[in-house]
């Protein structure tokens, strides 16, 4: 029972992480995007 639980933290862990990942990503890639249309 542990370690499927283990695993299953791990598992919401790592998506947790790509979450932010992906949040940071689409950040960058709007501000990106407002710069160029300033220019």
């Amino acid at each position: 029972m542990k370690r499927i639980n283990n695993i299953y933290n791990e598992k919401t862990k790592v998506n947790y992480r790509l979450n932010v990942d992906l949040k940071v990503v689409l950040k960058k890639l709007l501000y990106l995007k407002v710069k160029f249309v300033k220019m």
